[in-house]
């Protein structure tokens, strides 16, 4: 029994060498969070105020908007057609964008034609009416 009172004595040494470092930094632990707390005390209870302050402006401010509240949706409401209204311009100039370039090239095309042909009317007039001069004169020899 002499040897179990002593490994008992052993382990009870052991555990309170173990609990009295853990006791001591709960104990500073616990001092550091009082101090904060008592810190923190005041500060928190200047941003209530602060929070209370402004919870009553926007309570103010709320109160002078509400009779407006209809007229800002009908102004929110011109506003989505009239946003309506540029878009539909917008794929409108985005179309004539797309569109210009292919009839320009048209009238270019035509014009080259209308030319082409008029200038070969010319030719057939001219040398169906002045056929005098013979083939040496025609290939310029």
């Amino acid at each position: 029994m002499e040897g179990a009172a002593l490994v008992g004595a052993v382990l009870a040494g052991v555990l309170v060498g173990v609990l009295i470092p853990l006791l001591l930094e709960a104990r500073a632990l616990l001092r550091a969070t009082r101090r904060q707390v008592e810190e923190l005390g005041p500060k928190l209870a200047d941003v209530l105020v602060q929070a209370r302050a402004a919870t009553a402006t926007l309570n103010k401010l709320s109160a002078d908007v509400a009779p407006i509240g209809p007229q800002v949706a009908e102004l929110a409401d011109a506003l989505a057609s009239a946003a309506m209204a540029v878009q539909k311009v917008r794929t409108g100039i985005n179309m004539a964008a797309a569109v210009g370039p292919a009839v320009m090239a048209a009238i270019h095309a035509f014009r080259t034609v209308s030319e082409e042909r008029r200038r070969d009317d010319e030719d057939e007039s001219d040398s169906g009416d002045d056929d005098v001069s013979g083939p040496a004169e025609r290939s310029g020899v």
